[in-house]
This record gives C-alpha cells, structure tokens and sequence, in this order.
C-alpha cells in the first residue's frame, strides 16, 4: 500500500517521533512510504529515513533524493 505522512518538519517533538517511528515499521511491513515535508529540518533523520527506504518530498530539502 502507498502512504503519505505530511509534516511540517522533523525537528524534535512527539508528533515528529511518532511520524518517523511508524514510518520506520510501516516500511518493515512493506508499505511504499512518502512522506512530505513542509519545511526542511537540517537534522540527520531526513537521510536516515531514506536509507531505511522512506521516500522524502518537500521543497528547500537538505539532502537530494532521487
């Protein structure tokens, strides 16, 4: 199933961990996960998402994903 999570950004807070915890097993189930940013973060969780297989859209990003 593809799902899309929209977010505001990742910067620390509880609606961003829970964004990026279910994300995370949502993808170990084998779901095609996006999720749009609103606002990049300039954090490290952008790319360790990606390379769990998490698909990262938004304008302004940190990180360049293809």
């Amino acid at each position: 199933m593809k799902i899309l999570q929209v977010l505001d950004w990742l910067r620390v807070g509880g609606a961003e961990r829970l964004v990026t915890d279910v994300c995370r097993v949502l993808r170990a189930e084998g779901h095609d996960i996006h999720l749009y940013l609103l606002r990049p973060s300039g954090n490290d969780e952008e790319l360790a998402l990606t390379e769990f297989g998490v698909k990262i859209h938004g304008s302004g990003l940190r990180w360049h994903y293809s």
